[in-house]
């Protein structure tokens, strides 16, 4: 394909492009500034084609953050679990978490959980999910 044509195919190359180009539009300029035709320039698709896998920015949004978190997850888990002991384990989840927002965007974080009119509220039970996982990884050493 020659630079600079749109696309307009509906293939799950297409929903990971506009994620990608989602995720760099929201770190450097934010969702509210952020436009569903921006991302759909940016990923070299068409706009349609962007609508055809998100209903709204927020749920491109509210899907990367769901990516994020699961992430966030996985890593507190493991490193609870290179533990045997229970205060050991406790320090490496909190660690893990840590250094999972310490790395992570100033501009994409999951501060929009508590901000519903920012997420598409298909994913709140599935963020919901993700944070008891969390929370029972750092109970269980306690």
């Amino acid at each position: 394909m020659a630079a600079g044509a749109i696309q307009t195919g509906p293939g799950p190359e297409c929903r990971e492009q506009v994620r990608f180009a989602a995720h760099q539009l929201f770190e450097e300029k934010g969702l509210h500034k952020t436009s569903v035709r921006e991302i759909a320039k940016s990923a070299g698709y068409t706009t349609g084609a962007v609508y055809f896998h998100y209903d709204s920015k927020e749920a491109i949004y509210s899907e990367i953050l769901l990516f994020s978190l699961k992430s966030l997850t996985e890593q507190v888990i493991q490193a609870s679990e290179e533990k045997r002991e229970p205060f050991s384990a406790l320090i490496a989840s909190y660690l893990a978490f840590y250094r999972f927002y310490s790395e992570a965007s100033q501009k994409l974080n999951f501060d929009v959980f508590f901000a519903e009119s920012d997420i598409n509220s298909a994913y709140l039970p599935k963020f919901t999910a993700e944070f008891e996982k969390i929370n029972r990884c750092f109970e269980k050493n306690m």
